[in-house]
């Protein structure tokens, strides 16, 4: 991907930990507790051959009432491998990043409304994003996400735009699956919305499990800094004169 801004590496390295370190602290202070990150290859989810999100490391917490008590939250180095079969298409620019940071937080499912209170704080206080700059797309027959929406301008809702997949996870626990609203973000140069992360309710055919906020560090950078491509969120275009041992995402 050829640059066409004058951003530096150590610009973007810096939004991207300021908004790592502003999840944690403002997760931290609200009684979550901090799951510690594993290795990218570490084997801990044995339904993916890589970390391809937090929640691999979080599935014992969504099983386990004991282990999730006041809700956890983590930042995770993830790999995902959907752009390889464009590796070699010079004029292919990735909608999302192949590696990347996942930031999220999973709370029991009596705190819906909570933990959506928490991510909007969070987007607004921390981030100092206007909430009036987001789209939340939605699937209306999801009632008890409709529900949190209640008295929010109806600019802010992209009902039934998409097909039914988007509104619905599997996470790869057997008899679990989950149903979300994304998050999207406008980027006031270009106009456009793009996904910078969802809110996930995660349950069995008997009842809600736990509620998961899941956000894409790489994502927000790219649509609070106006970079053209997630790709500029990654230090291989910078790596003339980098210091490659300082972390990135």
């Amino acid at each position: 991907v050829e640059l066409e801004r004058e951003d530096s590496y150590e610009d973007i390295l810096e939004a991207t930990k300021k908004i790592e370190s502003s999840f944690k602290d403002f997760y931290g202070r609200k009684g979550y507790q901090e799951i510690p990150p594993v290795a990218i290859s570490s084997g801990i989810d044995e339904t993916v051959r890589f970390i391809g999100s937090h929640i691999s490391v979080m599935k014992p917490h969504i099983l386990d009432p004991e282990l999730l008590a006041e809700g956890v939250y983590m930042s995770q180095d993830c790999i995902r491998t959907k752009n390889v079969d464009k590796l070699f298409d010079d004029e292919y620019v990735p909608k999302w990043g192949s590696y990347f940071r996942s930031i999220g937080a999973l709370a029991p499912a009596e705190k819906i409304e909570d933990t959506f209170e928490d991510l909007m704080m969070y987007l607004h206080e921390e981030l100092g994003l206007s909430i009036e700059n987001f789209l939340f797309r939605i699937n209306s027959e999801d009632s008890d996400l409709m529900q949190l929406f209640e008295g929010m301008p109806s600019q802010n809702l992209e009902v039934n735009s998409r097909s039914e997949n988007y509104y619905g996870h599997k996470i790869g626990i057997d008899g679990v699956r989950g149903r979300n609203f994304n998050i999207a973000l406008l980027d006031d140069m270009t106009g456009s919305f793009n996904d910078i992360g969802n809110f996930i309710l995660l349950e069995n055919e008997r009842k809600t499990l736990a509620v998961e906020t899941a956000i894409g560090i790489s994502t927000s950078v790219q649509q609070i800094e106006h970079l053209d491509s997630v790709m500029e969120c990654n230090p291989i275009p910078y790596l003339d004169g980098l210091n490659l041992e300082e972390g990135f995402s």
